[in-house]
Formats: structure tokens, C-alpha cells, sequence
């Protein structure tokens, strides 16, 4: 039901749908109270880096594609491991496009993202480079304010 309200929704407004963020398995990059922006993109459109919104279990849950073949695997960029969920037709939902923070809202960047990505999986998502990672952020070289 969700996944036909986010499509029509995008047909018809060319805008996404908001959701309120809460948790901290995104972070730095998204915040509890942040609001992040979803358009429904094709499944087979997606790449590794990805941010996707999926629900598990009757949670929603954004996070990042960590591969595709043979199936999609997302993690959180704050998390330790892997997620166990399956991402399929049934349980995704869309992708990310924007983050809303408190006082602007973020375009992802593709190049930024894909760097990000990379700097996480190089350093095999270890937590303590998070607080470099949270210093970039805030000087303004991991988003573009509007």
C-alpha cells in the first residue's frame, strides 16, 4: 500500500514523500528528528551506495546499499554488521533523495555519497573514525545547502 502511495505520489507531484527520522544507525549522515525525502525508483535502478527505505517487520528503516549481487545487502553506516532482512519487492519502499536537518535541507550529492561510501568500507565501518567523518560533515563537505 505504502509502495503505490510513494509512486502516485512522485508521478504526480514530482516530489518525494517526508519522513520523520529516529535511531542513530545512520549517523553522522542522518540524525534522530531529521526528515528525509523518498522517491520510488526501480529496483533493478538501484547501485551499491544507495540510500533505501524498507520496511522490516513493520519498522521503517533507511539505510545504505552495501551490495546487489546476488541480492541487495544494506547496513547502517553507524552499524557494526550487515542487515538480516531480505530487501525485495515486497519490503522496499523507495530511495533517498534529500535530507532535511534542522535548519536546511541536503541534496545528496552522488560523488560525495560514493566517496563516503568508500571511506566506510575502507575503513570497515570502524566507529572511531565516525567523529572525522562528523567534522566534514559540519564544515559542509558531505552536503550542499539549499
Amino acid at each position: 500500500m505504502i509502495i503505490k502511495i510513494i509512486k502516485e505520489f512522485y508521478n504526480e507531484t514530482n516530489t518525494g514523500l517526508l519522513f520523520q527520522t529516529s535511531g542513530t544507525s545512520m549517523w553522522p549522515l542522518i540524525e534522530t528528528n531529521d526528515r528525509i525525502e523518498i522517491i520510488y525508483r526501480d529496483l533493478n535502478k538501484l547501485k551499491i551506495g544507495d540510500i533505501i527505505l524498507t520496511n522490516s517487520n513493520n519498522e521503517l528503516i533507511a539505510h545504505r546499499i552495501k551490495s546487489i549481487k546476488p541480492q541487495i545487502i544494506t547496513k547502517g553506516d553507524n552499524s557494526l554488521k550487515d542487515d538480516i532482512f531480505i530487501v525485495n519487492e515486497n519490503t522496499y519502499l523507495g530511495v533517498l533523495i534529500s535530507i532535511e536537518k534542522t535548519r536546511f535541507k541536503l541534496k545528496l550529492k552522488k560523488k560525495i555519497l560514493k566517496k563516503y561510501y568508500q571511506v566506510f568500507k575502507i575503513l570497515g565501518y570502524n566507529i572511531k573514525y565516525l567523529d572525522f567523518l562528523r567534522k566534514l560533515w559540519l564544515k559542509g563537505k558531505l552536503w550542499k545547502e539549499q
